[in-house]
């Protein structure tokens, strides 16, 4: 059982823009990373956003109880991919430390692999690491492809809807995004981490 908890990135609902509750700018649903990990483990997944915990700066402890009702010991495996709309990282390394913990409290058998940030340079990236080594889980990193064209949607790329019709993204946010070649390499990364750990 897998739980992916994430931003847009990880799942985003459907809107005038967007035209699948999956990971914004993959051509299908089936290709954002946490479908592609998902079917790589043979594992029942569930996506989350949580970009709430992201744009409750003063206080993201408020939104933990968001999490409850999907934490279990059920859960094998949590992916945890958020930062990107953070822009006050006052309290940010302690708030994502706090956010693991609770974690692993509702869900203590699951292993935590956290995604790095796919466009900030360094900083929430450094205090993630942090986080990550307090708490004793995992941390993948996108540097390889952070901030590289041939990696994001770009404007004027063709997705498909649910039912398999096509669209144009036109919006300059989806097309920031993660495409199809980087949502594979997020997934490759998060699945070598399990190798690692079987081996």
């Amino acid at each position: 059982n897998y739980l992916a908890i994430g931003n847009s990135i990880t799942k985003h609902p459907i809107n005038d823009y967007w035209w699948s509750e999956c990971g914004m700018a993959a051509s299908t649903p089936e290709k954002d990373f946490a479908h592609l990990i998902a079917s790589a483990q043979n594992a029942q997944f569930y996506a989350y956003n949580f970009s709430a915990w992201e744009l409750m700066s003063h206080d993201r402890g408020e939104t933990l109880s968001l999490l409850d009702g999907m934490l279990s010991a059920n859960l094998d495996l949590v992916t945890v991919q958020l930062g990107e709309n953070v822009s006050n990282t006052t309290t940010f390394e302690s708030d994502f430390e706090e956010l693991i913990s609770y974690i692993q409290r509702g869900a203590p058998k699951a292993q935590i692999i956290v995604i790095g940030d796919f466009w900030d340079e360094h900083e929430k990236d450094d205090y993630k690491k942090t986080a990550c080594s307090a708490t004793n889980v995992d941390f993948v990193s996108l540097d390889e492809i952070k901030n590289l064209a041939e990696y994001q949607c770009g404007m004027g790329s063709i997705v498909y809807d649910d039912d398999g019709n096509e669209h144009v993204v036109e919006h300059s946010g989806v097309a920031k995004h993660p495409n199809d070649k980087a949502m594979k390499y997020i997934a490759d990364k998060v699945i070598d981490v399990l190798k690692e750990q079987k081996d």
